[in-house]
């Protein structure tokens, strides 16, 4: 629209549509001089005639006297003729007559002398019979007053009739001196009475009633009367016309007045609009009327259809529902009967109707017109319409139409036109629903009609070129002419035949016509055109709004561009159902001569109609109408061809072959225009040559996308060697800031065709490897064209130079005040200008990504656009266009506008709907049928204000995003030099430039909701993603953490403000937004990146106002994550494939959905639930700094957002429906599960879980409590309950738990077959199975941990073994089959070793220690009372893997430990070894080594020892996937090189077996954990307060030999025994019942060794006698780890748990304890599990003692125990840091285990195990001295051994 006004003239005032070729009655006016000289002679005979026969002019009403009179009067009526100069003579002679003189009375000799005018003389005359003859019929009325009374009767308006000759005369003349350019309402109120007019029509009505007819047609009198009816009538329709026309709102209420005579002397109730439809019905229907009839019947329609222009007041609403009243109620047949003939009355008709539907507008923007009469008036309308559409499809096809044809058809073709622009207007912005639908309904069927007759399409196809047929038609004439002179020979024959086929390419402009004829031709040409080009921009209105598309009155091209593939589908389909496109691609019709025969000059071939209707094209140089014709012609071809392409369906005629058919003429037409125009001076183009220009350009750019072939050929070169198309348009482009808008305009266009034709051609120009030159592929038909000026680079120079041309001159361009003077003309220049560099941005951004996806990209300074980007990288032009283009002033000045359009609105009382404003296409179309006043032509000014503010917003959005994007290229691909404070400086300015914007648009939002249109908003969002993709980029290309955490926390402020911003505005149009998902996924991306590197900040102290900030902008992207969230909905297939009805947050995650549908709701789905589990995180930090009040507050203020916006269900939703979809993916053994959209929102949401259930955060294990996630979303997972099945059903051979099977086709050599082989990868399912063990486990550990008190941790313990009874048999079943040793069929181990029968993986091995885990946490505090009670038999079998887990894992670690250990020594032999050595050097190496337990038979058979342990142990672990084999040595690559003690050392001490020790560790810590509580030691200690101690009976057990905890004297409170500091333990030897004291045994030194007569109020504590059991059997371990693989299966024995203490040994002692090693156990865990064992140990140990176990086994066996635990604890050194060469004596020193374990442990296990280690020593010590009195060499650590010495013991050292 905005092209169309500059058009114009840039005034602001569009001109409405004019009334076209039927003109008023009262162009009868003309000044030519002929008219001057008849008047002369007609004065004379006047004066002369009246000086002869005054007497025949008396003023009588007489007959004969009248008739005279009225003769006179209609030969000065003749004479006149409306013309100004006689008119304004007349009127001047009149105010001239002297006032004493008595016309009356004047004579023939005054006449003659000029004393009196003759006309003046006759005109007061006429006025005085018609006066007389008025008041007798007034008497005769009032005499009679019944007569007319209670309805219209027979004989009404018989009196009237009888003075309709008197009347006639001064009707007949005043109608003729009435001057059109003067206000005629005085004239007229002083020369007619009141009443009359309206006594005169009822004299009309009586005498066209059929009663009067029948009874006087053939009386003289009645003839007589009729013809003063008639003149009357023509009268009457001459001042009507006059009023209408005037435009005076006086001048037409006297008009309604006169014709409704509502102070009338005649008493009747038919008045008005009801009279004057009676007269013509009357007339209409009487056929004895004659030639009368239809002149009385289309007078009476004139002075309807001229009475209904006036201006808006609720007087004239309610005369144009009178009007429509009286035609509303006749049925089809009756409406239509006027229309039956061409005719008077048809004429008349079909302008009434045009003139009603023209005011249809009018009557709606008013509001004083309910919404029912609105309705009741368009469907009358409607009629008229369809009447109309009858009329044109009846006409003839002849190229010589009669004039009342011609007026005819125009009033029909334009009344269809107006009233589908009237309905469309209405269906947009009225303000009633009813009516909106109303017009809905009614355009429809205008369409409906418009394109299902075939007979109407034709019909105005052909009129629309009418004038090109004429035309041709002429010239083909003139060939046939030409023809009958030459001769017959077969050569003039066949040149004929060329030359009238030329006839259709001949330039032509109707020269040879009259200018009436001429006229009238090009009227019917332009205004069918107008329908066509109407009819094609209403259809598209309709196909967009039926498929919910928000099109703001874009263009279809650019509201198309994001619609998926149904909605195209939809839209096209009613394009090409509806629209002019098939009639587009006919034939015309062949016209008809005058007697209806076929025209024989009609050329021979067919002819599209398209390429007549381009013809107009070519005859836009001949005037400016003729370009305004020539631009409905463009639109008319761009609708054609873009409706042809949106043709998705199958249609009975191939559209696009059609048009291929006129593609050559249109070319070249198009081509001859454009160079036409450009051989003049573009720049000095305007008004409608410009339009005319930017219309075809665009056009052309367009045909570039939608039609190539259609592009080539007007952009294909002539042969004449002129300059190309192309040249010329790179000509155009301005190097400068354009000051002229014309050139501004210009430039735009040609840059835009450029700018298409480049990036559809240039991604076909590609550089070949061979020879390095550049070739085009032949892939568009414009390549060709496009070749060269490609290659020439040209385009992208100019561009690059606009741009650093530009840029100074922006900050002036955008820093301008718009505000003060809301100049449409300013506003739309800038946003031209602005669009200019939109256009030259987006040039160089696709030559840049072109070059840089290239093979060989250029790396000389050629590459101009990569240079250009290496210069913004390197300066800080981007930073200065970041902050140039940051203001969004467009906002700003279209809210302004739309403040200014509600006012003029509401001062005007326009009932407009709030969408007026922004669609103001339709709404200038209602406003231009208002009368022109100064308040019609404010609203036109501010209504195309707004529209130039909206493009001007526009082209911002478009240059931020244009500029991020050319930013975006720069940071990531170009390589630029950008620091990471320059990155941060982009990145803020980029951030500011989004926050402004969303403040802006909040901003307009607020001031003036209604302005805001879906395509603006659309706009900013794609404007705000562009700018956050460069944010992210900046981000992400920062090469160090920033440490400025109030900058990092400011940005987050303002991404999370501006977000919000958009969204709450975005949100009731997401149907319509498809940006808004990628809106709100960069939100949460940014959010994750900068609270990501706020974590990483080395300095964790914040000030309080920057904690403050922080936590409240955690919570609002939490909230804004949750939001996210919620919206976000699982979708079937189906549902996402409804056309209009597809669900924008919707996705879906079924298994043959592709993955780019769901690409963006589930990335944002993913990431809103990473952004969570940030925020989440962040709450664990602020934990381990310490809860701070702060750090409260934030935690229940996150509790209160996620409880109060349901995110805890949401997350349930979207998992449930997850893990629907992954068991079903699961259940084909998918090995790429875990690339699985399903299975990565189970995975992400399962993390979150895991976070809140790990908090240690009293409101938030409150919420997870609340909200039944363990129950509700673990406990019945599908994808759990399919896996542990599959796992549980399955036997190994099938599936191997924790691992998927893959398949790989491997072929080894040429002449081989190809073997199938098979690998493994981790299961993801066996991964969410163990983080769903560890949320459970984390849940309980945070329950304990919170001070929320018993209840939570009650509530959660019961939900845990809820978990546990639910999947009770697959855990058991997996425990049981894990730690089965099971014989091996096929092992690559010796067959003197044997295999371990354990097969460990990784998975199994983490799934254990999980699932002890959670048993230990279960197992904890209070949570193992309940857990006891509420599920005995779950808590025994727990309770009996924990210790089958120790039993068994304790052989693998044993082993490594042996093995290790004597690797280690042996190692150290060789370093000594290796040395010259003395005999008494090697003497004291002898004796240390054979001291030695594990070297007492021999170094060799210490080896062999190690190796067989060394491979037992390797066999335990079974290494799956490729990266576990990696891990794990390669003995083939291992064995060269290397000697066997390193071989089989790296079987103990490879990654992957330290990876397995790693998890194995964390198995038997949460195994001993287990054990520890459920140990019955553990609560067979009972304590007290003194005051219950004191009230205790323990007559009827008697506590001899127990176990208490005494109080000393000076502490007997009644406290509770919190502190062990004043508390001794002891045993009790002795109880008096009587007195209640206690003798009591100490077992420390502190004091005194005994004490007796303690009384019990000092007991503390008390053993429970009744529960010394034991849960280890009293067993020693097997010196050899793997020669006793069956001790590892059955019960378990201290020997395991002094297994376990040896490997902590040698970890502790070991060197490599202190390598760095991923893969390895931590030294915090080794150092757990000792102190956990060795308090166990004790524990055992003394219940043996207690029960005396060591009786019921043989010495040796105690002994050997004795003996192991005394290696454990006595000072004695281990083998892997002893010095061989030193002495036995200098060997002694601590314990490992005193240095590494809590003292207080070691010593209390010390005292338990004290009788143990005292015996062990005193025999050792027996054994040493009887070795050395026998003189043997058999060590000292010999004794207890399991082993037989042998009979010649030799050196060790063999």
């Amino acid at each position: 629209m905005l092209e169309e006004w500059f058009a114009a003239g840039g005034d602001g005032h569009i001109p409405a549509i004019t009334n076209g070729t039927n003109e008023d009655k009262s162009s009868g006016q003309t000044t030519e001089s002929s008219t001057l000289i008849y008047a002369s002679i007609g004065r004379e005979i006047i004066v002369s005639t009246l000086s002869a026969f005054r007497s025949s002019l008396e003023r009588s009403l007489v007959p004969s006297k009248v008739d005279n009179l009225g003769m006179f009067c209609q030969l000065a009526a003749k004479i006149h003729r409306r013309s100004n100069i006689l008119c304004q003579r007349f009127w001047d002679d009149w105010n001239s007559t002297p006032q004493n003189v008595n016309l009356s009375e004047a004579s023939s000799v005054a006449i003659v002398g000029g004393v009196v005018d003759p006309f003046v003389y006759l005109f007061d005359t006429a006025h005085t019979v018609a006066t007389a003859a008025f008041e007798r019929l007034h008497v005769a009325t009032s005499t009679n007053t019944n007569s007319g009374l209670g309805g219209v009767s027979t004989d009404i308006g018989r009196r009237e009739s009888s003075i309709l000759p008197c009347l006639s005369p001064l009707l007949t003349m005043l109608s003729s001196l009435l001057d059109e350019r003067e206000d005629a309402t005085t004239t007229l109120r002083t020369c007619i009475p009141d009443g009359m007019i309206h006594a005169a029509l009822l004299g009309c009505l009586y005498l066209c009633s059929k009663e009067n007819a029948t009874l006087h047609h053939q009386n003289s009198e009645n003839k007589r009367l009729l013809d003063a009816a008639n003149n009357i009538m023509d009268s009457l329709c001459v001042i009507a016309s006059i009023a209408g026309k005037s435009g005076s709102k006086e001048c037409v209420a006297w008009l309604r007045d006169a014709v409704g005579a509502e102070n009338s002397m005649t008493v009747t109730s038919l008045r008005g609009p009801a009279l004057l439809h009676r007269i013509a019905v009357s007339a209409h229907k009487n056929m004895l009327l004659d030639l009368h009839a239809p002149v009385i019947a289309s007078n009476a329609l004139l002075v309807m259809a001229y009475s209904c222009r006036g201006p808006t007041s609720s007087d004239n609403h309610a005369w144009l529902c009178r009007v429509e009243d009286c035609f509303s109620s006749l049925e089809d047949e009756g409406f239509r009967s006027f229309a039956s003939q061409f005719n008077a009355v048809t004429d008349a008709f079909t302008l009434l109707w045009l003139e009603m539907v023209s005011c249809l507008g009018n009557l709606v923007l008013t509001g004083s017109v309910s919404s029912n009469a609105i309705i009741k008036f368009m469907k009358t309308s409607e009629k008229s319409a369809m009447v109309a559409c009858d009329i044109i499809s009846a006409t003839s096809h002849t190229l010589d139409l009669p004039m009342s044809h011609e007026n005819i058809l125009g009033n029909s073709i334009r009344t269809v036109q107006e009233m589908l622009l009237s309905v469309n207007s209405i269906a947009s912005c009225c303000k009633s629903a009813d009516a909106v639908d109303a017009a809905k309904t009614i355009r429809y069927k205008l369409l409906q009609c418009l394109a299902e007759s075939t007979s109407l399409g034709s019909k105005i196809g052909f009129f629309a070129t009418i004038p090109i047929a004429k035309e041709i038609e002429r010239i083909s004439s003139i060939e046939n002419k030409k023809m009958h002179m030459l001769s017959k020979s077969e050569s003039s024959q066949m040149s004929f035949v060329e030359e009238k086929k030329e006839a259709l390419h001949v330039d032509t402009s109707l020269d040879n016509l009259s200018p009436q004829s001429k006229k009238s031709i090009v009227d019917i040409g332009e205004n069918s055109l107008s329908l066509i080009q109407t009819w094609g921009k209403v259809n598209e209105c309709m196909a967009m709004e039926n498929a919910n598309i928000a099109h703001d009155g874009d263009s279809l091209s650019k509201s198309l561009s994001g619609l998926s593939a149904e909605q195209r589908s939809a839209v096209g389909s009613d394009l090409v159902s509806f629209g002019p496109c098939r009639l587009m691609l006919s034939t015309t019709l062949r016209p008809l001569t005058a007697g209806g025969a076929q025209s024989t000059n009609w050329p021979d071939e067919n002819v599209p109609l398209l390429s007549l209707i381009t013809k107009y094209i070519d005859w836009s140089g001949c005037s400016e109408r003729y370009e305004r014709i020539a631009i409905k012609a463009v639109d008319i071809l761009r609708l054609t061809v873009l409706n042809c392409k949106f043709n998705i369906s199958g249609e009975e005629m191939d559209l696009d072959s059609a048009l291929e058919m006129s593609v050559s003429q249109v070319g070249s037409q198009l081509r001859s225009v454009l160079c036409g125009i450009f051989k003049k001076s573009v720049s000095t183009m305007k008004g409608h040559k410009l339009l005319l220009f930017g219309k075809i350009l665009s056009f052309l750019e367009l045909c570039i996308v939608h039609h190539p072939t259609l592009a080539s050929k007007i952009l294909e070169e002539d042969s004449s060697g002129s300059t190309s198309l192309i040249d010329q348009m790179l000509d155009a482009l301005v190097m400068e800031t354009p000051n002229s808008i014309s050139t501004a305009i210009v430039s735009l266009r040609c840059l835009q065709v450029l700018t298409q034709l480049w990036l559809s051609c240039s991604e076909n120009y590609r550089s070949t490897s061979s020879t390095g030159t550049r070739t085009l592929y032949q892939l568009h038909p414009c390549d060709n064209i496009a070749h060269s000026f490609i290659m020439s680079k040209r385009l992208v120079k100019n561009c690059i130079l606009s741009v650093e041309t530009f840029q100074p001159a922006l900050a002036q361009i955008f820093s301008a005040q718009l505000l003060t003077e809301m100049k449409s003309s300013a506003i739309f220049h800038r946003g031209v200008v602005l669009d200019y560099m939109v256009t030259a941005f987006k040039i160089i951004e696709a030559d840049a990504c072109t070059r840089l996806r290239s093979t060989e990209c250029d790396s000389s300074n050629d590459n101009m656009s990569i240079a250009f980007l290496k210069k913004i990288s390197q300066g800080q032009l981007l930073k200065q266009f970041l902050e140039i283009i940051g203001y969004h002033d467009g906002i700003t000045v279209i809210t302004k506008a739309s403040e200014d359009f509600k006012q003029l609105a509401s001062s005007e009382n326009l009932a407009l709907s709030l969408s007026a404003f922004s669609e103001p296409t339709a709404t200038i179309t209602l406003i231009n049928k208002l009368p022109f006043t100064e308040s019609r032509e404010s609203l036109q000014r501010s209504l195309l204000c707004s529209d130039a503010t909206s493009y001007l917003l526009t082209s911002q959005s478009m240059l931020n995003s244009g500029i991020s994007r050319l930013g975006e290229i720069v940071l990531t691909s170009v390589g630029g030099a950008c620091s990471s404070s320059e990155l941060l400086t982009i990145a803020t300015e980029a951030v500011q430039n989004y926050f402004d914007l969303s403040e802006n648009i909040f901003i307009m939002k607020s001031a003036a909701p209604y302005t805001l249109t879906s395509t603006q908003l659309q706009q900013s969002i794609v404007c705000g993603n562009s700018l956050m993709s460069l944010v992210i980029t900046c981000f992400s290309a920062l090469s160090s953490t920033p440490t400025e955490f109030s900058k990092m926390n400011n940005l987050l402020e303002k991404i999370l403000r501006a977000s919000k911003r958009l969204v709450d505005l975005i949100d009731p149009d997401d149907r319509s937004l498809p940006g808004s998902l990628l809106l709100r996924l960069n939100t949460v991306t940014c959010a994750i990146i900068i609270l990501g590197y706020i974590g990483e900040r080395t300095d964790p102290t914040l000030s309080y106002d920057d904690e403050h900030l922080f936590k409240s902008i955690r919570i609002g992207v939490c909230r804004f994550a949750c939001d996210c969230l919620s919206k976000l909905k699982h979708s079937t297939v189906s549902e996402n494939h409804k056309g209009s009805d597809i669900m924008p947050y919707g996705y879906n995650t079924d298994i043959e959905t592709t993955r780019q549908m769901n690409l963006l709701p589930l990335s944002l789905l993913h990431s809103s639930i990473s952004l969570l589990t940030v925020i989440a995180l962040t709450t664990e930090e602020s934990s381990s700094q310490g809860i701070s009040l702060s750090s409260r507050s934030f935690q229940s203020e996150l509790t209160d957002t996620i409880r109060s916006r349901g995110t805890i269900e949401v997350l349930s939703y979207h998992l449930q429906h997850a893990s629907s979809v992954t068991a079903e993916i699961y259940q084909r053994m998918k090995s790429n599960l875990a690339s699985e959209s399903s299975f990565e929102t189970v995975d992400k949401t399962l993390a979150f879980f895991s976070v809140l259930c790990a908090s240690k955060s009293t409101e938030i294990v409150e919420l997870v409590l609340e909200s039944n996630i363990i129950s509700s979303s673990l406990t019945n997972h599908h994808l759990l309950t399919t896996a542990v099945e599959k796992w549980s059903t399955s036997p190994k051979s099938v599936i191997v738990r924790g691992y998927l099977q893959t398949s790989n086709h491997s072929q080894h050599g040429s002449l081989r077959p190809m073997r199938h082989t098979h690998d493994f990868v981790k299961d993801p399912a066996h991964d969410i199975w163990c983080s769903t063990i560890k949320i459970v486990a984390s849940l309980l550990n945070s329950s304990n941990s919170s001070i929320s008190g018993g209840a939570s941790s009650k509530h959660a313990a019961l939900l845990a073994i809820d978990f546990l009874h639910f999947y009770e048999k697959p855990i058991t079943i997996f425990i049981q089959n894990c730690l089965t040793q099971e014989a091996r069929e096929k092992t690559s181990l010796p067959s003197a070793i044997r295999s371990s029968g354990f097969e460990f993986t990784v998975a199994t091995m983490n799934e254990l220690a999980d699932i002890l885990a959670l048993v230990s946490e279960l197992c904890y505090g209070n949570h193992r009372k309940q857990f006891q009670i509420a599920s005995k038999r779950l808590y025994q079998i727990m309770s009996e893997a924990a210790i089958a887990v120790v039993r068994s894992l304790s052989s693998f670690v044993g082993a490594l430990g042996i093995s290790r250990e004597v690797f280690a020594a042996l190692s150290s032999l060789d370093d000594v070894m290796s040395e010259s050595a003395t005999s008494e050097a090697a003497s004291i190496q002898h004796q240390n080594l054979a001291n030695r337990p594990l070297f007492s038979q021999g170094i060799l058979s210490a080896k062999h020892e190690a190796i067989k342990n060394a491979l037992y142990a390797s066999s335990c672990c079974k290494a799956v996937t490729p990266h576990e084999k990696s891990l794990s040595p390669d003995e083939s690559k291992s064995a060269q090189g290397a000697d066997n003690n390193q071989l089989f050392h790296r079987h103990v001490s490879n990654d992957f077996v330290l990876l397995m020790e790693s998890i194995a560790g964390q198995c038997i810590f949460n195994a001993l954990t287990v054990i520890q509580m459920i140990h019955p030691r553990s609560s067979s200690f009972v304590t007290f307060t003194a005051n219950e101690a004191a009230h205790l009976n323990l007559t009827s057990g008697p506590p001899i030999g127990a176990i208490v905890a005494i109080r000393s004297g000076s502490e007997i409170s009644a406290h509770l025994t919190g502190s062990c500091a004043n508390i001794r333990y002891g045993r009790v030897i002795y109880f008096n019942p009587i007195a209640k004291v206690l003798d009591i045994e100490y077992f420390d030194s502190d004091g005194i060794a005994a004490e007796r007569h303690v009384s019990v109020t000092r007991l503390a504590a008390l053993e429970d006698v009744s529960k010394r059991s034991t849960l280890f059997t009293y067993k020693a371990a097997p010196e050899s780890v793997a020669d006793s693989a069956s001790m590892f299966s059955g019960e378990a024995s201290i020997g395991n748990l002094i297994l376990l203490l040896r490997w902590c040994r040698q970890h502790m002692s070991s060197l490599e304890a202190a390598s760095s090693n991923d893969n390895g156990i931590g030294e915090d865990v080794v150092k757990s599990i000792a102190e956990i064992t060795f308090i166990i140990l004790g524990d055992e140990v003394g219940l043996h003692m207690e029960l005396e176990s060591p009786k019921f086994d043989t010495q040796h066996e105690t002994q050997f125990i004795n003996r192991q635990l005394l290696e454990l604890f006595d000072d004695l050194e281990t083998l892997s840091n002893f010095d061989l060469g030193a002495s036995s004596d200098s060997q002694k020193s601590p314990a490992i285990f005193q240095q590494r374990i809590n003292v207080d442990i070691w010593t209390t296990v010390q005292s338990q195990l004290e009788l143990s280690l005292v015996t062990g020593r005193a025999d050792r010590e027996v054994i040493r001295k009887n070795s050395e009195q026998a003189g043997t060499t058999f060590g000292s650590f010999n004794w207890g051994r399991k082993t037989t010495p042998r009979g010649s013991r030799k050196s060790p050292f063999s």
